[in-house]
């Protein structure tokens, strides 16, 4: 493949088998460079006719040339460092900053002091390329960051300005503020000077990442705070963004990351292949592993993976292969339109509470076949084999199908759209064979029903006078009509705080462990605790209970969802889970005046 525009096809045909080669990956990843170019051309041009007075002061045209001229000698330097994925994201928030000057001010440095980044990147630059040298960088918040070298603190952390930078010998550096200097060795930590740290796999893998704990353009707004969903402890700011890992904490993350890439090496070669050549950084949302971890990757920060700390190798290489597979989707978004433009958000993505967009619906089509995929082959290894690690299994493939069906009837892809998901499905199509515990396989079918019903619930209601029909007819005694109420789904932001999230997915996935699986989660129904402990006719008396109090609530729904089909195995409550908010509303209407059971709704909406 010489050029990825000539061969975007064989492209999508590639990244659509799930994995894809490194030369497609490489391919792709080509095209970053040449998009940061145009990117930085563009912010020097507007910078300089819009703020040149800025432009000067954050040094961006002397920068600009530096980097050119180590180009020239160096050219692997400079594109190492123009396809950072750091350098990305500090290109968009110059861009952002530049096109919204006109808008109130925004809290922060002054956008010179932001510009001064590229300066950064050029010191970097002839620090590779000169055995010594001068230059003068700024200081954003009291601090210089030499991307992937180390971050120099040298005042307090309101002070912008700028210092002399100077370096010499092998790893000596010296910056100095008017009467202050600063003299440190690149390798050597001390509470002034930060060395960046690096994790390194094992000796055959052979892969050395960033460990980026320092660079204040990575994209830690994409988490903005780091919230366990089920125990509900929302962390503080120090403690979700741990600025600084201690020696302590980065060698346990360097154990971790060690062993994950020894399991991916030698159990999914197919996720490894491009991952081991264009992993760039970890970046740590926090420095203590939680319940409920988190990760994310940045649309414009391909290489980098952004990770709570990892509980285990297994979990570490887990988001490994989800994150990579949402950087290479990107990429391959960023040359191959998959999707037609829309950006509302109303396609259901299993493994989200809330409606998608379809672009966010095909992301984690693609990451969540890595993760089905990792528990197809994982869950028979000794430290996972267990129900509930079948149970993953069978509960990601379940959900995957499920998205790809709903991509497909959303009138949204293109016809390489189509060609990536059929190629997809395909690949899913081979694991059909693969044997699943009836227990687990129950589990994920169950959890699969509860959260789309629960889905339906929260984020649908039905026409009012749809509703308004459904009710004259039930209380005339006529049959319901052959078609059901339109639905359109509901502001998010009108959606009560207590109807956000199911925790029963939780309480049924910890069922499989067969060890205290009702634990103790903000939200839990007592209802809830019923079900799992197989009391099914008190279980359905209790959601009934909390619907009686508040007829909309969702949780409750997807609980009888799963109740009634057991306790009234003549009547088919598929209508729950494909048009849950008709029950829920219908029901919310005729409890006003009358007594009406859930069970006897769905028996005349089925007309039976």
């Amino acid at each position: 493949m010489t050029g990825i525009a000539a061969g975007i096809e064989e492209a999508v045909a590639d990244l659509g088998t799930g994995y894809g080669k490194e030369s497609t990956v490489a391919a792709l990843r080509d095209g970053i460079l040449k998009a940061r170019l145009i990117m930085l051309t563009q912010l020097l041009r507007t910078a300089v006719a819009r703020v040149p007075d800025d432009a000067e002061k954050g040094g961006l045209s002397t920068a600009f040339q530096i980097l050119s001229d180590v180009q020239s000698s160096h050219p692997e330097v400079i594109d190492e460092l123009l396809s950072a994925p750091n350098t990305g994201e500090w290109l968009m928030v110059a861009l952002h900053r530049i096109n919204t000057l006109d808008s109130a001010p925004e809290p922060g440095p002054p956008v010179w002091a932001d510009f001064g980044y590229l300066g950064w990147l050029a010191a970097v630059g002839s620090i590779a390329a000169q055995a010594k040298g001068t230059m003068t960088v700024v200081v954003r918040n009291g601090m210089v960051l030499l991307p992937g070298i180390g971050l120099v603190k040298l005042s307090a952390a309101e002070y912008h300005g700028h210092c002399e930078l100077s370096w010499k010998a092998h790893d000596r550096l010296r910056f100095t503020v008017g009467d202050w200097t600063v003299n440190v060795s690149r390798t050597e930590e001390r509470p002034e000077w930060l060395p960046l740290r690096r994790l390194h796999a094992n000796n055959e893998d052979r892969l050395q990442v960033q460990l980026d704990d320092l660079d204040p353009f990575r994209a830690l707004n994409a988490t903005p705070g780091i919230i366990d969903p089920f125990l509900g402890n929302i962390k503080n700011q120090e403690e979700a963004y741990a600025p600084r890992l201690t020696r302590a904490q980065a060698e346990t993350w360097q154990r971790k990351f060690a062993e994950a890439i020894h399991l991916l090496h030698n159990e999914y070669p197919g996720y490894f292949q491009s991952m081991g050549n264009y992993l760039h950084s970890i970046v740590p949302l926090n420095a203590v592993p939680i319940v409920a971890s988190s990760s994310h990757t940045a649309a414009d920060g391909f290489g980098a993976v952004y990770s709570t700390a990892p509980a285990d190798e297994c979990q570490f290489a887990l988001t490994l292969i989800h994150e990579f597979q949402h950087g290479k989707f990107n990429l391959l978004l960023d040359q191959a339109a998959l999707v037609k433009p829309n950006n509302q958000c109303n396609l259901y993505a299993p493994w989200r509470d809330d409606p998608r967009p379809i672009t966010g619906l095909m992301h984690g089509i693609y990451a969540h076949f890595g993760v089905t995929d990792f528990w197809r082959i994982h869950r028979h290894r000794e430290c996972h084999r267990s129900v509930s690690a079948h149970t993953e299994f069978a509960l990601w493939g379940m959900q995957v199908e499920a998205a790809i069906i709903e991509a497909r009837n959303s009138g949204l892809l293109t016809d390489l759209g189509e060609s990536f998901v059929e190629t997809l499905a395909a690949g899913m199509d081979r694991w059909r064979a693969e044997h699943i515990p009836d227990e687990a396989r129950r589990i994920a079918t169950e959890s699969a029903i509860a959260h789309r019903t629960f889905w339906c619930v929260r984020n649908r209601r039905p026409s009012s006078a749809g509703v308004a029909e459904l009710v004259a007819r039930i209380r005339a005694g006529i049959p319901a009509p052959a078609r059901l109420p339109e639905s359109e789904l509901v502001d998010q932001q009108r959606i009560p705080h207590h109807h956000r999230r199911l925790p029963l997915m939780l309480h049924l996935k910890r069922s499989g462990q067969h060890s205290n699986p009702v634990v103790d989660i903000p939200g839990t129904l007592p209802g809830d605790r019923a079900y799992v402990s197989s009391d099914i006719t008190s279980a359905a008396a209790l959601y009934s209970e909390v619907l009686h109090k508040d007829p909309l609530y969702p949780q409750a729904w997807a609980g009888l969802a799963l109740a009634l089909p057991r306790l009234h195995p003549d009547i088919d409550f598929t209508i729950l889970h494909e048009h849950g908010e008709i029950v829920a509303h219908l029901y919310e209407k005729l409890s006003e005046n009358d007594s009406y059971h859930p069970e006897e709704l769905i028996r005349w909406l089925l007309g039976s």
